[in-house]
Formats: C-alpha cells, structure tokens, sequence
C-alpha cells in the first residue's frame, strides 16, 4: 500500500489556478508553466491556455469510482492512501504542493481522466510536469496519452531516480489526428523495495500554435534548435521516438525504440531495426525554419555494415519536395560513435515552407544501428 502525506500549502481551487490578481498576462511566445497557472478546464469553451487537471493537491484521493473525469484513481485499489502533512518544499525558488508516497515493494498508479476535449481545429502543443523525488530501486514516470485516429498516443518521462527533486518536462506538439475525448494522465511507479517517494505540482495542459518559441524554451531547445527530441529523452509507449515518425520500404518492418545508454545520467538513443537487402527503415521530424538561407546538420550514430546509416535534410516548397536541395551525410560505419554533419544553403529565391530531417537506416546488414543527438541550427 502507498501511503501520502501532504506538502502544506495552498488549496487546489479555481482562485489559485487563475493569473495572479493584477499581473499581467504573458505576451504571445513568452507563455510559461511556472509563470501561468491556467485556470481549469471542465468540459466547456475552450481548452487553449487551462488546466485538465483538477485536485492537484490530492484532496479528494479515493472519493470517487473508476471513469469520472477530473478525479485521481489509484490501482490497485486502495493502494494510495494520505498520513501526516509535510512542511513546505521549495525547489529553485519554486513552492512544491503534492504529497510523499512511503511504498513497499511492488507497482501503482495515480491517474486522471481530464474532462473530454471537443475536436480542435488547429495545432497546438500537448505541456505536461510532475515536480519529483525518488531514490534508487524506484522506477518512476509520467505517462500522458492522447487519443488519435491511428490509434492512442503516450508520451512518457522518466525520472532519474537519484534522490533529488527533479522536474519533469513533456513539451510536445499534438498530433495532427488528434480525436475529441479526454487526455489520460499517470503517475506511475515501480519499487524494488521498500522507501519512498515524494510528487508535487501535477500538471497538464493545451499551448496554443503562437507560443511555439516559449514551448521550445521549455523543452529546454537552444535558442536557434529546430530538431524536437533529438536526444530522445522523451519517448511515447513501447518506447517510440515521439514526436519522430517511422517509416520502411522493400519488406522492412518499421522498427524504431528509445533505448537507455546510461540508465544512471538518464541518457537515451534510438535504435532502428534490421532491414533487408534492397529495404530500409527511416525515422523523420518536421521542422519549421525561420528567417535564414543557411543552416547545419548534426547527428551522431553507431553502424558497422556498408552504407548502413545516413543523416539527411529535405527541403519543401509548396508543400512540393526540392530534390536538388537535398544534401545527405553519411556515417562512417566503423562499428564506433561516429559523428554526421552537413550544411545546408538555400538560394536567395527560395522561400521553404519546412524541412524534413530523417535519419536512414538502409538494408543489407543484420544488426541494429543507433543514433543520438539530432539537430538542426540556423548559422547566423
């Protein structure tokens, strides 16, 4: 059984969710999760801007039954219960509101069911946050999942189990077929033995399209990064590269995963499968350029056969590919870490609408290829 003691501090109400009395509201791209505390969203008007979550702090734990949307649910059943309050936590100047978690052996989960979403007709992005602390020998993670036409979407973040607090970030664009309905959101953990755990400040909710700068800063991008996830710190379920997509041709299987290079920095690649001769596997990102005719290319990846792997940058106009602006980096394939880098230069006349950066995984060869540390930077 997880038992929870509540941090002190103010209640989880409509008065604190909303823009604190007289402040101003953030300008356009400059939209913060620290600095906002949207105000709920139950069902009606719009979404952009709110809080699907309701009872942040936990007050209302086990009142309610499995379905009923704004209410956490623990499973197993019964197995969350709250003790004794803590005092106040203050993390980088940031006041922590949850609960500690003392659990013995085993697996649970705390979810939420946000109130549904009617169809939006516009992107937007999906921003997520769990302030947490965990010791080793417990697995921790936030799971956020959203409802599309080719099937669920989960997005997942790890904790890294180091005994400190630690804030985790999901900051990633909504799908393009995103269905109405409610987004799911977990806690969940895994403990080898027995201690604890403490979460505070759950969060979740819609940015619309123009904060795309403020939502590039919080997924902690460099101020001229375009690449999403080129780290591959964020994975969705089954451990899937999101927000990259996967393809493959001439009877590969569209095989790529999210695997840990050092469980204990809490480091990731992706891993492409094996494709036959004359087939291949290829992960892609979108990515809008801004203002600028030149921009660099960079990736690092680990291959041993013949031409296995390459990094390549597609240029759109029109929603029309420009295959003679096409440029393609090779890896080395020396069975090591080698580096790819290319760069990109556009002629003065043409204007992109977006680029396509892929990394190919080409046929041949009988074992995985990995790659890490994708980007893709205007030269100024």
């Amino acid at each position: 059984m997880l038992f929870l003691s509540t941090c002190s501090g103010s209640s989880d109400n409509s008065a604190a969710e909303g823009v604190t009395k007289g402040a101003a509201r953030p300008a356009p791209g400059q939209m913060s999760l620290l600095a906002l505390r949207p105000t709920p969203y139950l069902g009606k008007g719009s979404p952009w801007a709110k809080e699907l979550l309701q009872d942040r702090n936990f007050d209302a734990l086990g009142q309610v039954t499995q379905g009923v949307s704004g209410r956490w649910i623990a499973n197993p059943a019964g197995s969350v219960q709250k003790t004794a309050s803590m005092s106040d936590v203050q993390v980088d100047h940031t006041p922590l509101n949850g609960v500690r978690i003392d659990l013995p052996k085993g697996h649970a989960t705390l979810t939420q069911n946000s109130a549904k979403l009617a169809k939006l007709d516009q992107g937007g992005w999906l921003v997520g946050g769990l302030w947490a602390k965990a010791g080793a020998g417990v697995q921790l993670d936030v799971r956020i999942t959203m409802s599309t036409a080719s099937g669920p979407v989960q997005i997942v973040q790890r904790h890294p189990a180091n005994g400190k607090w630690h804030k985790l970030d999901i900051v990633v664009p909504l799908p393009d077929d995103l269905l109405p309905g409610p987004v799911s959101y977990s806690i969940e953990e895994k403990a080898s033995s027995s201690g604890s755990i403490s979460i505070a400040n759950p969060s979740v909710y819609l940015a619309p399209p123009n904060q795309r700068n403020a939502m590039r800063k919080m997924a902690g991008l460099p101020e001229d990064e375009l690449v999403l996830n080129g780290g591959f710190e964020r994975y969705a379920y089954g451990g899937f590269p999101y927000p990259w997509s996967v393809s493959a041709w001439g009877g590969a299987k569209p095989f790529a995963r999210v695997m840990p290079l050092d469980k204990k920095k809490n480091e990731h690649v992706a891993v492409l499968g094996v494709a036959p001769s004359g087939g291949g596997i290829m992960i892609s990102q979108r990515i809008d350029p801004e203002a600028g005719m030149q921009w660099k290319a960079t990736a690092r990846g680990l291959a041993k056969g013949n031409k296995e792997l390459a990094l390549r940058v597609r240029v759109f106009v029109k929603s029309r590919e420009m295959t003679a602006l096409t440029k393609t980096a090779p890896n080395p394939h020396t069975g090591k870490w080698e580096p790819m880098s290319l760069t990109l230069k556009l002629p003065s006349n043409v204007e992109p609408d977006y680029f396509m950066v892929d990394i190919l995984r080409r046929g041949g060869a009988d074992k995985l290829v990995q790659v890490d540390k994708v980007s893709v930077t205007r030269v100024r």
